[in-house]
């Protein structure tokens, strides 16, 4: 057995866009060599990481500790302009524009919002020597591997101003999917091998985002006096002063972690020496993430208030309420106008926050994967790349059936092989086979 440990940055392979870690959300190799290739080794992986992509390949694999260190970053850029709503004090009417790339700080590392580390181990072992059976499956035909890696995810962080919670308004996205796998490959023959594994996922997901909507889903709180001013919920009510759209901060905390369960399987064949196909068939795999949405309110009730106070665009319907603020405070004031709101249901001192059980699903979708891998010449691949078992002169598993020394004079017919077995009816412990005999 031997340990390679191949650490390697899959994010610094750049595009015009930048450095990219996942395709959408899965990633796009396991290990160094995979990554140097594009991720394109379903069909030429021939080491202990290639049985995550394709459990075919462990047939191919030596006997081997991989260890690989994956770091991820999403590049994202975001752009938009707009003005500061009458929420926004000091700042009402001015206008912005962000135009920023998301954050890639190490603040709060390991735990960081757009930087994660994580390890990939995936080992492979089978019997080589053995000529033992399980029915009629040749044991040392068998290959047995188990791995932990990364299937994906995204996360992003920004700070941007908006026009009604006000600048540097945190958002925050962070999904990371994490999975293990049990493998078993069988190889047919010198030109089929077929594979299995039994994966378990698991996912962390965290949200922390303003989130905008009709006002016509506003449904918080409750008021007798809302038929009192023509109106039959508070969508109407926000509709009436000029607003179109709710807006309210969310944050989502989901506290462990959201598990699911799959398979995938390949068949890898080779139907010449530079030639090879793989097909991999990966099923859906479901998760939920159960946790607690909290919505808060708090910068659309500061809108309402200078709406009341100010009446910016001198609508009918807050000229009523200004006059009934007067009528009951005498004043117009932010006091007054929040006494006003109670009337209407809503309290302000009350943080205006809801707080709700929430399920988040995620399924990772079904998938088939195709690979082809070409080799016109060995001479391509330098021999000391190869895989030690593949290089020439290397016995490999399953495939020689013996070495033999022959001393002295020996005549071995075309189409035959040698076989060290001691056979007692020849004195220097050699008998001819033909290559179809069973082992």
């Amino acid at each position: 057995m031997r340990l390679a440990a191949t650490p390697t940055l899959l994010a610094v392979a750049l595009a015009a866009s930048g450095a990219r870690a996942t395709d959408g959300l899965y990633l796009h190799a396991y290990g160094a060599r995979s990554a140097g290739m594009g991720g394109a080794t379903l069909a030429s992986g021939d080491d202990a990481l290639a049985q995550i992509n394709n459990p075919a390949s462990l047939s191919a694999a030596p006997k081997e500790l991989a260890l690989d260190l994956v770091y991820l970053r999403t590049d994202v850029h975001f752009e938009n302009a707009g003005r500061y709503g009458p929420g926004v004090s000091g700042l009402a009417g001015t206008a912005f524009r962000n135009d920023e790339d998301a954050s890639t700080d190490f603040k709060n590392f390991p735990f960081s919002d757009n930087n994660h580390f994580a390890p990939l181990l995936a080992g492979v072992y089978r019997f080589d020597e053995s000529r033992a059976h399980m029915g009629p499956l040749r044991l040392r035909n068998l290959s047995f591997g188990a791995s932990l890696y990364v299937v994906g995810g995204d996360a992003v962080r920004f700070e941007l101003d908006h026009p009604v919670l006000g600048p540097r308004t945190r958002y925050r996205d962070n999904l990371v999917v994490s999975g293990a796998s049990g493998t078993l490959s069988y190889r047919v023959n010198d030109w089929l091998a077929v594979g299995a594994s039994v994966q378990g996922v698991g996912g962390r997901l965290r949200l922390q985002e303003p989130v905008a909507f009709p006002v016509s889903e506003i449904a918080v709180g409750t008021s007798a006096f809302l038929p009192a001013f023509g109106l039959s919920s508070y969508g109407g009510l926000f509709q009436a002063m000029g607003i179109d759209e709710g807006v309210s901060f969310n944050r989502f905390d989901h506290p462990g972690l959201a598990l699911g369960v799959g398979g995938r399987f390949g068949v890898t064949l080779r139907p010449t020496s530079w030639l090879r196909v793989a097909v991999a068939y990966q099923t859906q795999r479901d998760m939920r993430f159960d946790g607690t949405m909290k919505l808060g309110f708090g910068a659309q009730i500061d809108q309402l208030r200078q709406i009341v106070l100010q009446n910016p665009q001198g609508l009918p319907f807050v000229s009523n309420l200004q006059d009934i603020v007067r009528f009951l405070g005498g004043a117009l004031t932010p006091e007054a106008v929040d006494r006003s709101f109670q009337f209407l249901g809503i309290d302000p001192a009350q943080g205006f926050e809801q707080r709700y059980d929430t399920r988040i699903p995620l399924s990772l979708p079904r998938q088939v994967d195709v690979g082809i891998a070409l080799q016109p010449s060995e001479r391509l691949v330098p021999q000391r790349l190869q895989p030690e078992h593949q290089r020439p002169g290397r016995r490999h598993p399953g495939r020689v059936r013996a070495a033999a020394r022959l001393e002295g004079p020996a005549r071995v017919p075309v189409g035959h092989a040698l076989r060290a077995d001691a056979a007692p009816h020849r004195p220097d412990g050699l008998r001819l086979c033909h290559p179809s005999d069973p082992p």
